[in-house]
C-alpha cells in the first residue's frame, strides 16, 4: 500500500505537536454533553472513568477514539485531522528518513511493543521520536486518524481489493506493534470511521493563514 513511491506538493499547515490527550478530550465530553453508555461507536471496554475523573491519566494520548469523533474534536477546537500527506511530512520531513529521527531503527527511541510496557505513554515521553518539525510520538504511543481515504497511490497498478473510500488512513506507530517496521512514517493502516480500538488517537492540523 506504500508504493509507488511520488512526490506531493502541499501548502503550508500547523500540526498539533503533541497527540490530543485525555485532559483535552475530557474537556470536549463535557462540553458536548456525549453519553458514552449505549453508544455503538464505543467497544464495551472503553475506559470511560479515565476521561471523567481520573487526573492521573491527564497527559496520556485519548485512545478509542472512531474517526467520527476525531474529526468531530479537530473540528471543535477550530483545526481539521491532517491528510495523510501531511502527516507524513510532519512525520518525516522532507528528506525521506525511514523514522522521524533518521534512516538506522533503535529500540526504545520510540514507545512501541519491543518496549514491553502493553499500553500507552504520557505524550511526549519519548524525546528522540521527534521530527525536524518538532512533532512527537509519530513512531510509537497510539496511531492517529487522518482525513484521507485509503486509495492507490497515483502509478499504482496492483489492486488487492482493500481500497475504497469506506475506509481512512491511519498513520503512526503504537504501544502494540513492532517500530521497526509500523513505525515508520510511510506506513499506512486503515480502519472503519465507526470502529474504535485502544490505539487510535487523534492529531489535528489547520490551515496556515
Amino acid at each position: 500500500m506504500e508504493e509507488p513511491r511520488h512526490k506531493v506538493y502541499l501548502k503550508a499547515f500547523y500540526i498539533d505537536k503533541y497527540e490530543v490527550t485525555i485532559e483535552e478530550y475530557r474537556e470536549y465530553i463535557k462540553v458536548k454533553k456525549r453519553e458514552w453508555l449505549g453508544n455503538l461507536n464505543y467497544p464495551k471496554e472503553f475506559p470511560q472513568d479515565i476521561y471523567i475523573n481520573q487526573a492521573e491519566f491527564d497527559r496520556y494520548p485519548a485512545s478509542y477514539i472512531p474517526w467520527f469523533d476525531a474529526d468531530d474534536f479537530c473540528k471543535w477546537k477550530g483545526k481539521r485531522l491532517p491528510t495523510e500527506f501531511e502527516w507524513e511530512k510532519a512525520a518525516m520531513g522532507t528528506d525521506g528518513r525511514r523514522w522521524p529521527w533518521g534512516n538506522h531503527y533503535e529500540i526504545g527511541k520510540a514507545h512501541t511493543s519491543e518496549n514491553g510496557l502493553g499500553r500507552t505513554a504520557p505524550v511526549g515521553s519519548y524525546p528522540e521520536d521527534k521530527s525536524v518539525y518538532g512533532v512527537y510520538d509519530t513512531a510509537g504511543n497510539v496511531s492517529e486518524w487522518t482525513s484521507s481515504y485509503l486509495l492507490p497511490y497515483p502509478g499504482n497498478t496492483i489492486n488487492d481489493g482493500r481500497y475504497t473510500k469506506d475506509v481512512y488512513v491511519l498513520k503512526g506507530g503504537t504501544f502494540q506493534l513492532p517500530g521497526r517496521l509500523q513505525g515508520r512514517p510511510a506506513v499506512r493502516s486503515l480502519s472503519r470511521p465507526d470502529y474504535s480500538h485502544r490505539s487510535y488517537g487523534i492529531r489535528c492540523a489547520k490551515d496556515s493563514d
